[in-house]
């Protein structure tokens, strides 16, 4: 029976072996598994943490783009604020700017008619000095008068220009001319002005 019992303890021995064996396998692969379930875990809440980070970074974009939308609009009223008041402030530049250049030119005309009166003045005083203007001696426009000049009146001159050119008043002028009406001179028109 020994020899009987032999064969059968050896397989026995082996396939409990073998058990033992395959058990050991099973529980490290367990463990294994178990480990790579841990790791599987940390990685699912490592990527729901970058996710939410994301949608933060994401949020956070979507705010300052609507801040940005709401400058670049404000912005944009207000350069067309600046455009419609520059406008009008030029306008108004514009027109005082006219007005300044009229009253210059009318400044200037008022000048220039000073000029002129003085210029009269002095010719006058000069033609009186020097007597080179003077008619010949004894010649005389009518019985009452004296001594005088002959004056051709030139084209747009004036009563005032003549009496002031000659340094005698106006009145004078008209009297010994019989003038009906001074303000109606005429071009080439021939006066008596006395000494």
């Amino acid at each position: 029976m020994k020899w009987i019992g032999k064969p059968f303890v050896m397989p026995l021995v082996l396939s409990l072996v073998l058990s033992l064996n395959a058990g050991c396998q099973t529980t490290q692969t367990v463990q294994q598994r178990n480990r790579e379930m841990i790791h599987m875990q940390e990685n699912m809440r490592q990527i729901g943490e970058e996710n939410r980070r994301l949608a933060g970074r994401v949020e956070a974009l979507e705010l300052e783009m609507q801040r940005l939308v709401y400058d670049s609009d404000r912005l944009r009223t207000s350069v067309d604020d600046t455009l419609r008041t520059g406008s009008r402030d030029l306008e108004t530049r514009l027109a005082d700017l006219e007005r300044q250049t009229t009253l210059l030119a009318q400044q200037r005309e008022k000048d220039k008619q000073d000029v002129v009166d003085t210029l009269s003045q002095k010719i006058a005083k000069l033609m009186q000095e020097t007597g080179a203007s003077r008619a010949p001696a004894g010649q005389k426009k009518s019985a009452r008068s004296e001594y005088g000049y002959e004056h051709v009146v030139k084209p747009g001159e004036t009563l005032s220009e003549i009496a002031t050119a000659y340094g005698v008043s106006v009145t004078v002028i008209i009297r010994e001319n019989a003038l009906k009406d001074p303000n109606r001179l005429q071009a080439g028109q021939k006066l008596f002005i006395p000494e």
